[in-house]
C-alpha cells in the first residue's frame, strides 16, 4: 500500500484530515508503537514513547516534529497554516532523489492532504494511470503535431520543387522559341545571300 493510500484510509478511520505526522508514524513506526497508538497509552508528542522501525526514521520524525514546533509552536498541530510539505522537503529533499517517508508518491498529496488535480478517480492507482495516459495523451499530440508540421514543409517543398520545374520547363520553352526565331533568321539571311 503506498503512503498516499495509507492517508486515505487514515482519513476515513478518523473521520477527517490528519496530518503527515501521523501518516508517516503509520507507515514507519513499529506495530507495538500504534497499538499503543490507537489504545491510548500514548501520542504523537511523546517522542521518547515512539518506536520506529528504523533510526533514520526516528531521527526524521523527531527532528520533524521540532521543525514544526520551531516554525509554528508547541500546539502546531492546532496551527491552520501549518505547512508539512515545505518542512518535510526543507529536511529531506535531496536533488535527483525521491522524498525520504513519501517514495514515489504525490508529496504534496502525502504531507498536506492537497488533491491532486486529477482528484476523483476511484483510487490513487487510477489517479496515477490517468496522470500517466494524459501524459501518453500529451506526448501524441506533440508527436502528431510535429508529423504534421513535417508532412506541410513536406509538401511545401514539393510545391516548391514543382514550381522550379515548371519555372525551368517555361524559361526551356522560351529558349526553344528564341532559338526557332534565331534559326528562322538565319535561314531568310541565307536565302537573300543566296
Amino acid at each position: 500500500m503506498g503512503f498516499d493510500e495509507h492517508r486515505i484510509r487514515l482519513e476515513k478511520q478518523k473521520g477527517g484530515k490528519v496530518g503527515f505526522d501521523l501518516v508517516f508514524i503509520d507507515t514507519h513506526a513499529t506495530k507495538e508503537t500504534k497499538k499503543r497508538l490507537r489504545d491510548g497509552e500514548i501520542t504523537i508528542q511523546d517522542l521518547d514513547e515512539l518506536e520506529f522501525v528504523t533510526e533514520r526514521s526516528k531521527d526524521s520524525h523527531t527532528l520533524f516534529q521540532k521543525e514544526l514546533e520551531k516554525d509554528y509552536g508547541p500546539k502546531n498541530y492546532e496551527n491552520p497554516d501549518r505547512d508539512d510539505e515545505a518542512v518535510w522537503k526543507r529536511m529531506h529533499l535531496d536533488s535527483g532523489r525521491r522524498l525520504f517517508g513519501v517514495g514515489s508518491s504525490d508529496s504534496s498529496f502525502v504531507l498536506n492532504g492537497r488533491y491532486p488535480s486529477f482528484y476523483g478517480c476511484s483510487s490513487y492507482g487510477d489517479a496515477r494511470q490517468s496522470q500517466e495516459v494524459q501524459s501518453v495523451r500529451l506526448e501524441l499530440d506533440k508527436e502528431r503535431a510535429a508529423r504534421e508540421n513535417l508532412q506541410n514543409r513536406l509538401e511545401q517543398l514539393e510545391k516548391n520543387r514543382e514550381e522550379e520545374r515548371e519555372q525551368a520547363r517555361v524559361e526551356k520553352e522560351k529558349e526553344r522559341v528564341e532559338r526557332e526565331k534565331l534559326q528562322k533568321q538565319m535561314d531568310d539571311i541565307l536565302k537573300r545571300i543566296g
